[in-house]
């Protein structure tokens, strides 16, 4: 794959920003939060899959400040997609409706 940092031509720029946010809700559901993620920490595969790396700041979905390290990473891609690929999202909004889901 190619880090998303490099600005890969997307075919699907909103189905790929999704995608990241599968696998976030994956990591929190399983007991983690990235804590440092950005367009430097998800690498883009063959057809578009998604794969985030470079863990090792990472939280425990339990700790007391995991809402705030989810928020932010969400903001962080949501942020990169809006301005690299004129995604239309609004990070923080997005944030808030991911945490929602998330918080079940």
């Amino acid at each position: 794959g190619v880090e998303l940092s490099e600005v890969p031509e997307l075919e699907d720029p909103r189905g790929v920003l999704d995608r990241v946010l599968v696998e976030v809700e994956k990591a929190f559901k399983a007991g983690a939060v990235h804590g440092d993620l950005s367009e430097y920490n998800v690498m883009v595969t063959e057809g578009e899959g998604v794969v985030l790396i470079d863990w090792p700041q990472w939280f425990s979905s339990a700790h007391p400040q995991a809402e705030l390290y989810l928020r932010r990473d969400v903001e962080n891609v949501a942020s990169f997609f809006r301005r690299k690929y004129g995604v239309e999202v609004d990070p923080r909004g997005l944030a808030e409706e991911f945490l929602r889901r998330v918080r079940g």
